[in-house]
């Protein structure tokens, strides 16, 4: 686990009464992993709730099979309780650069803001193995999505990146790319600059370990003025023109510094 770049917030917690929700076996899977990342115990994690020992221990065996215990565990394990719900692959870790917990009631607040933004926080993204080997037992990939409207922010291999994971057929994959599943981003809400050839509802898929405009006049994600976007780029004598399918946006010639490929578009996914 890498270290995280969170920022400092005072955290504010609900009185919600909590439903009682099952103790499935990817759940527990999830916490003992939590729990054996932090070092901690049974006895921890019972006076870190406020339970017993051994109602964490007949939970851990599943002797008991729901509890409202779900919410106080996530805060104690400092974790998002969407992922130790199983409800998202995306774990992140819930305090900041003092150790002290981010509530889930801020979270959504907290990731909006521009002050998130500026401090370049990263989200952990962790698939735990059980999660691992059940996407490879149906040969499926989990995918990024490039976040067009920021330049910083949460990042996935440097790159601006929203927090839902896309799946797709490891074979559907490979009908359009030889590239290592983990370099190979989507994209959607695109806009309008690449219409009529693309739509702003089209998912498209972009290679990330193509960064070098060795080509002309092909299809790139790139990042320019501090927001991204989908055009194609052609070399010349004067700098790199940046074209948009779109006949009512002008090219426009810039330096090569002045722009950032996030990689090609290899392909493309259309709803009708």
């Amino acid at each position: 686990m890498g270290t995280e770049n969170v920022i400092k917030l005072q955290t504010a917690r609900k009185a919600v009464k909590a439903k009682a929700l099952e103790i499935t076996v990817e759940r527990l899977t999830r916490i003992k992993a939590r729990m054996s990342d932090l070092g901690f115990g049974q006895t921890d994690l019972a006076n870190g709730i406020g339970a017993s020992v051994s109602l964490i221990n007949q939970m851990m065996s599943r002797k008991i099979r729901r509890t409202q215990h779900f919410g106080a565990i996530a805060r104690v394990l400092q974790v998002n309780l969407p992922w130790l719900l199983a409800e998202t692959n995306e774990r992140i870790d819930m305090r900041d650069l003092d150790g002290n917990p981010i509530s889930e009631e801020i979270l959504p607040e907290m990731m909006a803001s521009e002050e998130f933004r500026k401090a370049r926080v990263s989200l952990v993204v962790i698939e735990d193995d059980d999660v691992q080997k059940e996407l490879s037992r149906h040969d499926m990939v989990c995918l990024r999505e490039i976040d067009l409207g920021a330049s910083q922010g949460i990042m996935y291999n440097e790159i601006p990146a929203k927090v839902r994971p896309h799946f797709f057929s490891r074979a559907m994959l490979a009908a359009y790319t030889p590239t290592d599943p983990k370099a190979i981003m989507v994209v959607q809400r695109i806009g309008d600059t690449m219409q009529p050839t693309l739509l702003d509802s089209d998912l498209l898929l972009v290679d990330t370990t193509r960064t070098t405009l060795d080509r002309a006049d092909k299809i790139w994600t790139i990042l320019y003025c501090g927001a991204g976007m989908i055009a194609r780029l052609r070399p010349t004598s004067k700098g790199v023109r940046i074209i948009c399918d779109n006949p009512t946006i002008a090219d426009e010639v810039v330096e090569p510094g002045e722009l950032r490929i996030l990689g090609e578009v290899i392909g493309m996914l259309r709803r009708f």
